[in-house]
């Protein structure tokens, strides 16, 4: 796999729907539901990002305290590599409906993929890309010659 995909709650659909998606672009997901933050499976986790070298944590949480928090923690002791993070910044909470909730704080299927993107993409960057071949997501490709037009946002288009 691409990358790992670590969710919670009522994101583990939203991170289902988002791995469909990459993986009709080329890009492979490992999706794991973290089912318990604390005791945390830290044996799943580092055997996910073993095999990905990079993660994204998806919850209807804090982002500070929360699952993808407890996953940072985990892997900056034992195994260092590009996290994102999808979850709710350290803000005050707004009054809408769930889904006009879930849309504004970004925890949806689109940030989701985003956030996976944007792992490959430092992954990559970070010059830690053991497959040692080029990565796609989306419509983009990225490889050495030109991942400083990445880093300003200009893209190559497949």
């Amino acid at each position: 796999a691409d990358v790992t995909l670590f969710a919670t709650g009522h994101l583990v659909f939203p991170a289902l729907q988002a791995a469909d998606i990459l993986r009709e672009h080329g890009v492979s997901v490992e999706v794991v539901n973290i089912a318990t933050i604390k005791p945390l499976d830290v044996e799943t986790i580092l055997n996910s990002v073993r095999k990905t070298g990079c993660a994204v944590t998806a919850e209807e949480h804090f982002l500070n305290g929360g699952m993808g928090d407890a996953v940072c923690q985990c892997l900056c002791r034992n195994l260092p590599i590009p996290v994102e993070m999808v979850g709710v910044d350290d803000v005050f909470g707004q009054s809408g409906t769930p889904d006009e909730l879930m849309a504004h704080f970004g925890l949806d299927r689109d940030h989701i993929v985003d956030a996976c993107r944007k792992a490959i993409s430092s992954q990559f960057l970070n010059g830690r890309n053991a497959k040692n071949r080029f990565i796609a997501t989306f419509d983009w490709i990225i490889d050495e010659k030109n991942f400083l037009n990445v880093l300003e946002g200009n893209f190559y288009t497949k």
